[in-house]
C-alpha cells in the first residue's frame, strides 16, 4: 500500500478495490477520489475512470497524481489537478526474453522500446520537514 500527502490530504492506492482513496487529515474523512470501483482501464473524470490493481502513487509540484496501474500491463496513469484520469503509457507486447526489453505504448509520443517495467517495486520514504506546501511521501506495508 502506497500513499502520498498533498496539501492536507493523503491519497492512497487501494489496490484490491481498484480506486484511489482520499483521507482528509483535518477531519479523518475517507472518500473515493478516483475510480468507479469496477476493474478496467477507462480514462475520464475521476469517479468514472477505472483502475486495475493500482499499486503506487506519486505527485508533482502542480498537484497532479501519477498512479502505476494494470496488473500485467503496467500502465502509468495521470490524475490531473482538474480531476481527469489519463493513461500515459502501457505495455502493449509481452516481454522480449532475448534482449530484456518490452514494447511500451506511450500515449504522448507513440511506441518506444524501454526496459521492462515492474511497477511498482519501490517505496517512498517519509520526508521530514516537508515544508510549507505540506507535501510528504509515505510508504506503507
Amino acid at each position: 500500500l502506497t500513499c502520498v500527502e498533498v496539501e492536507g490530504a493523503i491519497y492512497v492506492a487501494d489496490k484490491w478495490n481498484h480506486v484511489i482513496r482520499r483521507i482528509e487529515l483535518e477531519t479523518g474523512i475517507i472518500s473515493t477520489f478516483a475510480g468507479s470501483g469496477s476493474i478496467g482501464s477507462n480514462d475520464g473524470m475521476t469517479r468514472r475512470a477505472q483502475f486495475a490493481f493500482p499499486t503506487d502513487i506519486k505527485h508533482d509540484k502542480e498537484g497532479n497524481l501519477y498512479v502505476s496501474d494494470g496488473f500485467g500491463t503496467h500502465r502509468v496513469r495521470k490524475i490531473s489537478y482538474l480531476g481527469h484520469v489519463q493513461t500515459l503509457s502501457e505495455r502493449t507486447k509481452a516481454l522480449n526474453r532475448n534482449n530484456g526489453e518490452s514494447q511500451m505504448k506511450n500515449r504522448l509520443g507513440g511506441a518506444s522500446s524501454v526496459s521492462p517495467l515492474d511497477l511498482p517495486k519501490t517505496r517512498s520514504s517519509d520526508t521530514a520537514g516537508a515544508g510549507k506546501g505540506g507535501r510528504a511521501e509515505h510508504g506503507l506495508d
